[in-house]
């Protein structure tokens, strides 16, 4: 027997993205107000999409593996706008602040709102307090721990470098390696 009220929810996902879809090909204009509401919608329209996919993903994987995937195509496309500000910094340097700004400012984001969001969230469907971390997270907890610790190194020494770029993504591979 289907479900129709589960794919009624996934048809709403899927057709929430599609002012937004529409909107970027150009096959219409609205107002700049109006654009940030379509692709917001858009936004938690692909959330919801992305967050059932990885549910799917954990039938094949470990459930670890499958959030760190979902968390690394969720970030893609931060990491782009940092990446296009950090390639044009090569060539002027002044562009370099935003590729700071860009990337201090979205971690201020998830640490001022997404992480106490969690705890909200967490708090109107269970009525605790705080959230207990389990123990078979524990390898997550260590790798956030260890990049942590390393980023405060970073502005100690005054440079990002090739270095740090092997360090932190050696970090996310082992993380990955164990995952699997």
């Amino acid at each position: 027997m289907v479900n129709t009220r589960k794919w009624l929810g996934v048809a709403i996902a899927v057709l929430s993205t599609m002012p937004g879809l529409t909107l970027r090909l150009g096959l219409y204009h609205v107002s700049p107000a109006a654009e940030a509401v379509i692709y917001g919608v858009a936004i938690v329209g692909a959330a919801f999409m992305l967050s059932w996919a990885a549910e799917v993903f954990q039938l094949d994987v470990s459930q670890g593996l499958a959030l760190a995937m979902l968390a690394l195509v969720a970030i893609l496309p931060e990491y782009i706008v940092d990446a296009t500000f950090a390639w044009k910094a090569a060539q002027d340097p002044t562009q370099a602040s935003l590729a700071v700004a860009n990337m201090t400012g979205a971690n201020r984001i998830l640490i001022g709102i997404a992480w106490p969001l969690v705890v909200l969230l967490y708090y109107i469907r269970t009525r605790r307090t705080a959230v207990e971390l389990q123990p078979s997270h524990g390898l997550e907890l260590v790798v956030l721990l260890a990049a942590t610790v390393y980023a405060f190194i970073i502005p100690v020494k005054g440079t990002l470098s090739w270095v740090d770029f092997v360090v932190l993504v050696s970090l996310f591979l082992v993380y990955l390696w164990r995952l699997a």
